[in-house]
């Protein structure tokens, strides 16, 4: 169980966590936020990386900062440190003297990625190295695994292999924590999500409920209507975006309203359209910015 307790962390005049309270436990967990929210700061002091300013961050109990702590869990950062001149046996070499590796499950891992196994790493590509060290992370024996933008911008077969990995692994009773800004990918994987917003957490919550206050209209009006107008209904607009002669509007409700509008309104069209992952985000920081202001 990962625990962290008023924690707040600064470089220079900027807030990147800013009183975090929150209790990660049994699951996997999809942190997400804009560049600049505060994402990487937590996994680092998660990771004991970085000590917070103020604040206590516990890991089973032990402080981040222990070394009881430490052994607990496994961290990839966006950028993990390659072996010069290494080829992938000689990057799993380097990786087990620090942690203990199943090393049959690392190189099923590795052909399930096609690696090439006999070139050096530092001639890999961006999205192969993310390949290497997501083999070396589902392959450590840890009870906790973080994972900072590990897998963004790879292709959709390489991401149903991750997939199954992260099902493996939450099955034998692993908690992951993944930062993202891919929102789609995230919920193939997360059970739960927590969204950071200029250092600070606005919303957390399953995924299965995330959104699920939020309806989508799709909508022709045969006069001129207005988000004004239909804010007059005592709906809960939270978005509204107008293109020629369609309106697109959110409402912040469980229940819908088309009977609502239409007994003021004459439509052409109304109807009830899914919001995409991207589009339940957006809205999301857009909400939290205006409880920030």
């Amino acid at each position: 169980m990962i625990s962290l307790k008023n924690i707040t962390k600064s470089f220079g005049d900027i807030k990147a966590n800013n009183n975090l309270n929150l209790t990660i436990n049994k699951g996997v967990y999809g942190l997400i936020g804009q560049n600049g929210a505060g994402k990487s700061t937590m996994l680092r002091i998660i990771a004991g990386v970085y000590y917070p300013d103020e604040g206590e961050c516990l890991i089973n109990g032990y402080s981040s900062r222990s070394q009881e702590a430490k052994k607990e869990l496994f961290f990839l950062p966006d950028n993990p440190y390659t072996p010069l001149k290494s080829n992938i046996k000689g990057t799993l070499d380097f990786y087990s003297a620090f942690y203990e590796i199943d090393k049959e499950r690392f190189y099923y891992i590795v052909s399930k990625f096609d690696l090439p196994l006999d070139k050096k790493v530092n001639t890999f590509s961006k999205g192969m190295l993310r390949q290497l060290f997501l083999a070396i992370s589902f392959s450590v024996k840890a009870n906790i695994l973080l994972l900072d933008e590990a897998f963004d911008g790879l292709d959709p077969i390489v991401l149903e292999t991750i997939r199954e990995e992260i099902v493996r692994k939450r099955s034998e009773g692993v908690d992951i924590v993944i930062s993202s800004h891919n929102l789609s990918n995230l919920q193939m994987m997360a059970d739960h999500f927590i969204i950071l917003y200029k250092g600070k957490i606005s919303q957390e919550g399953k995924n299965e409920e995330f959104g699920k206050e939020m309806i989508k209209y799709q909508a022709v009006f045969k006069t001129e209507v207005t988000e004004e107008d239909l804010r007059n209904l005592n709906l809960n607009i939270i978005s509204y975006k107008k293109i020629g002669s369609v309106t697109n509007f959110v409402v912040q409700t469980k229940e819908d309203i088309s009977s609502i509008v239409n007994s003021k309104y004459e439509t052409l069209i109304l109807e009830n359209i899914p919001l995409s992952p991207e589009e339940i985000l957006t809205i999301q920081l857009t909400l939290a910015k205006k409880e920030g202001n």
